[in-house]
């Protein structure tokens, strides 16, 4: 390709290379798409509930319309800038950055199950993996072991979210109880 092309995945912009500023970019724009307008709303509130979206009237097809197409911009912006930093296209590159979005995702505080994120969670679950990355690449220990650990950072994560969750339904099963229990002994 050509080198003004190639120039911004191997570059610099005040001693910071060009596709980290494209991350805070990507984050910032994102994150006051989320916080301040009225689809970022609707995308939580959709990630949170989608039956009671539904109840207020809210299009859910269209948000989730919305929803696809910036995921498509982002994706291709992030296309053209692993093109233009490996010189090279193959179509199944990022299959090997699936499992790290995903682990990213559940550290960011997203739950699997539903619900939504903050960008601000994401950004230190990216760092934090980051570190952890460096510092297998630094004890040189081997690709699989990086994945062993990430899995069971995964599942520990996914784990201790699950008991978290459990012991809040169990809280609130209790809670009703001991309401229902004081009304009763009151109206007696």
């Amino acid at each position: 390709f050509p080198a003004e092309f190639l120039y911004f995945g191997n570059n610099t912009f005040l001693f910071i290379p060009i596709p980290l500023w494209l991350l805070i970019g990507a984050m910032i724009v994102t994150s006051i798409i989320l916080e301040r307008t009225s689809y970022g709303f609707e995308l939580k509130f959709i990630g949170s509930n989608p039956i009671a979206s539904l109840f207020t009237g809210m299009n859910n097809q269209k948000v989730l319309l919305k929803t696809y197409i910036y995921s498509g911009i982002l994706s291709a912006i992030i296309g053209l800038e692993v093109l233009s930093r490996t010189d090279s296209a193959k179509a199944d590159f990022g299959v090997n950055y699936t499992f790290q979005a995903i682990l990213c995702a559940v550290l960011g505080a997203t739950n699997p199950n539903g619900g939504y994120g903050k960008v601000s969670c994401l950004a230190l679950a990216l760092i934090s993996l980051q570190f952890l990355s460096s510092g297998f690449n630094m004890l040189r220990l081997g690709g699989y072991f990086k994945e062993f650990a990430w899995g069971v950072l995964l599942l520990a994560v996914l784990s201790y979210n699950y008991l978290v969750e459990r012991r809040k339904v169990r809280k609130g099963i209790v809670s009703i109880k001991k309401t229902i229990q004081q009304g009763i002994k009151g109206g007696a």
